[in-house]
């Protein structure tokens, strides 16, 4: 929740903003936490 919050607080689009996070839970792992997800969804 909190990498789409952040997402949208940088004026992403919702449906661009939940595209990465769900990218991003696939890439870090169902289990990760918000801190990985927001690397993940920008590229880190």
């Amino acid at each position: 929740q909190e990498a789409l919050a952040a997402l949208l607080a940088l004026g992403e689009s919702r449906p661009d903003a939940e595209r990465k996070v769900h990218t991003a839970l696939a890439k870090a792992g169902a289990d990760a936490d918000a801190n990985e997800l927001i690397g993940a969804v920008f590229g880190g």
